[in-house]
């Protein structure tokens, strides 16, 4: 009886565990996508005006891109 209950408290720790990756995982996809959304804007707007504002806005976001080193 004990080790059935020992076994369905480890089964439901893994549970929650794989429950809490996937968030992580979720939430690390969206923050990856946040972050390329904004490059393509940065690009596109100092492509249409390539405004000393722009450029320094595509400067920023590159400098964010290489301290995740996402690269596309």
């Amino acid at each position: 009886m004990a080790q059935e209950t020992q076994r369905r408290v480890e089964e439901e720790q893994r549970r929650i565990e794989e429950e809490q990756q996937k968030a992580e995982e979720r939430e690390r996809a969206s923050r990856r996508a946040r972050i390329e959304t904004r490059c393509r804007l940065a690009q596109i707007r100092f492509q249409l005006e390539p405004s000393e504002a722009h450029r320094q806005e595509l400067i920023n976001i590159i400098a964010i891109l290489e301290e995740y080193s996402i690269t596309f």
